[in-house]
């Protein structure tokens, strides 16, 4: 009695000769071929659909933090203004913001050439025995 699939599987012929079973080979490697790149379709597909849900709301949350950045540097302005006048506080925040935000850029490009160059590897000697 066969068992559940058993019937599914081609049973080898005693007869069939080498053309008959390259055939077989190659027919056998095309499905699998095919079944491959719909698993590899059917996966992007899937991290596609993940990932731009996860964009909509990546984008959605720096909207929010942009505009909570420009209150809070209106607010450090309104602040300051109290002390120092409205000009002198805009160009303090300003000049502040404008210091962290360069350093902060170039050690930015700094990891991007670093990246683009490679990691520094130490020099070997190769000593030939």
């Amino acid at each position: 009695m066969p068992s559940l699939g058993e019937d599914l599987i081609d049973k080898p012929d005693e007869k069939a000769g080498i053309g008959t079973l390259i055939g077989r080979l190659v027919k056998d490697g095309k499905g699998y071929a095919r079944a491959e790149i719909c698993y590899a379709k059917a996966l992007a597909g899937e991290r596609m659909r993940a990932a731009k849900s996860g964009i909509v709301f990546l984008v959605a949350g720096l909207v929010l933090l942009h505009g909570a950045l420009i209150a809070l540097f209106v607010g450090l302005v309104l602040s300051l203004a109290t002390w120092v006048g409205p000009f002198w506080s805009m160009l303090i925040v300003v000049a502040v913001a404008s210091i962290i935000g360069g350093v902060l850029a170039k050690i930015g490009l700094a990891h991007f050439q670093r990246a683009k160059t490679g990691p520094d590897l130490p020099s070997v000697e190769v000593v030939e025995p």
